[in-house]
């Protein structure tokens, strides 16, 4: 019998890369499409606003607190996608 040797991932890494910049624990773990799909995302859509917010318009809260609760949501599934890649 042939043993499979299949590098296994780190889940906290996976979700530290999407914390840092969103789309990178996806590509981590080999979901290129995803991860291309968030990092376009935030580059266009996210980005901008933040450009915005150190000059002299400071970006709406809401705003703000969207961005962070969609982080936090891709974050959280890059963790448990990356367990699930494991078994």
């Amino acid at each position: 019998m042939k043993k499979i040797n299949k590098k296994l991932k780190k889940p906290w890494l996976a979700a530290l890369l999407n914390l840092i910049w969103m789309g990178l624990g996806y590509i981590y773990i080999k979901k290129s499409f995803l991860g291309l799909l968030f990092m376009l995302a935030d580059i266009f859509l996210f980005f901008p606003g933040y450009l915005v917010g150190l000059g002299e318009i400071i970006i709406d809260y809401r705003i703000s607190w969207a961005i962070w609760i969609i982080r936090i949501a891709i974050t959280y599934d890059a963790y448990h996608i990356a367990k699930e890649v494991n078994y």
